[in-house]
């Protein structure tokens, strides 16, 4: 299968998107407008996947793909625990292309609240990541997978959840040049209570 990398989550290193997600639709609703800001996104993502895109992955061997998701298509930060129908929407009209065409999905929590890595791709602006330290993010995650799975329970193409993307939680405060290879350490202990309590929330 592959990795449907910038669609639900926009990561320049795949795209060539100059920034974070949240950052590039500000500025651009800064210099349009909110509603000509909101239509050109809308539109992007209409364009950028569709169901021309599904089948040629079946044609050429695909029997599953990964979709990369951003929390704030499903829940504002102003509104905590109200889920947005515009994202789940979307997704599940993706779902059912999929499903025609007899492709599995894993969905894929790119960028989770509170990000739970320093990086651009966790849709991060600050380059610090607050998520191993707030219980209040890890509830939010715990309850947006609450109504992921209870949305989604009977759907077989669903093959599994990839429950975030590339946690990093041995670097709260950002990257430094000492906190990789021989001297990054992760905190375990807190990583697997994390997991945990999310896959236990899930069944």
């Amino acid at each position: 299968g592959t990795c449907i990398g910038g669609w639900m989550n926009m990561e320049d290193f795949i795209d060539g998107y100059p920034g974070t997600e949240s950052g590039i639709r500000k500025h651009v609703s800064e210099v349009m407008g909110a509603s000509k800001g909101d239509y050109f996104f809308e539109k992007l993502l209409d364009a950028f996947l569709g169901e021309d895109d599904i089948a040629f992955m079946k044609a050429v061997g695909a029997t599953c793909i990964r979709l990369p998701l951003n929390y704030r298509h499903f829940e504002d930060d102003e509104l905590p625990f109200s889920y947005k129908a515009s994202g789940f929407k979307r997704l599940e009209s993706l779902l059912d292309i999929c499903e025609q065409h007899g492709l599995y999905v894993i969905l894929d929590m790119h960028a989770v609240q509170g990000w739970q890595n320093c990086h651009w791709h966790s849709d991060n602006e600050r380059g610090a990541c607050t998520f191993w330290t707030h219980p209040h993010f890890q509830e939010r995650l715990a309850r947006l997978w609450v109504e992921i799975a209870s949305r989604y329970r009977d759907r077989a193409v669903i093959a599994g959840y990839e429950l975030m993307n590339e946690p990093a939680s041995g670097t709260p405060n950002g990257d430094h040049a000492f906190d990789f290879f021989e001297n990054y350490r992760s905190d375990w202990k807190k990583v697997n209570t994390v997991y945990t309590y999310l896959v236990h929330m899930i069944r």
